[in-house]
């Protein structure tokens, strides 16, 4: 039994190997896999001359893990498929937050009379601020809950792709989430504001 080993492909369909003996005239078909703390460049120019030194007509090619990886195919079509999914999520977060943004900001501007007639009865502004911010906030929330509920389950059936990645990212989930916020909280901020600055006996003149 040995440890755990990085395979070659990315989606660990290599995970399970068995350890046979290396044949001496197949020795160059084999990779030999160097661990290091130090810098990787430095270590492959200095396993050039041990290598000569063991053999003169031993030839060797260094290269770090990595760069085997970028090369397979699975990296391609992994790297591609995850550009095209980032442009789309890019893409998918301007319109999510211009949507977000038009929608709250238009649902306050229909409650500014309503907004004019508290402020005739007596309400404090910050009364009235507070009321208006949680009205437009309650259904930016509720969706966002909703959202990552399916987002969870969406990133389950896509688990394949997501190299590295669990299928809860919560950095991503709270970033995410935390933008959408702030942009309801500032479509809400001024209309608000300027609903509160319009003259109460115009409000009440209007009903």
């Amino acid at each position: 039994m040995a440890r755990d080993t990085r395979g070659v492909t990315l989606d660990g369909s290599d995970a399970q190997q068995v350890y046979v003996p290396l044949p001496e005239d197949r020795l160059q078909d084999y990779p030999m896999l160097v661990r290091t703390h130090a810098d990787p460049l430095l270590v492959m120019r200095a396993m050039e001359p041990v290598i000569g030194a063991v053999d003169p007509g031993l030839t060797a090619t260094t290269s770090t893990l990595q760069a085997m990886l970028r090369r397979t195919d699975a990296f391609l079509i992994a790297s591609t498929s995850a550009a095209i999914a980032s442009s789309i999520s890019l893409f998918g977060l301007l319109l999510a937050s211009m949507g977000i943004y038009g929608t709250v900001s238009y649902d306050v501007v229909l409650r500014t009379r309503e907004v004019g007639i508290r402020m005739a009865v007596g309400a404090q502004t910050r009364h009235v601020l507070a009321l208006m911010m949680w009205g437009s906030l309650r259904p930016v929330m509720a969706g966002l809950l909703l959202g990552i509920v399916l987002a969870v389950g969406a990133s389950r059936l896509l688990r394949g792709a997501l190299y590295g990645l669990g299928a809860v990212d919560v950095v991503s989930f709270a970033g995410a989430s935390l933008l959408f916020l702030i942009i309801a909280m500032a479509a809400s901020w001024l209309p608000s504001r300027r609903a509160i600055r319009v003259d109460p006996l115009v409000a009440l003149r209007d009903l």
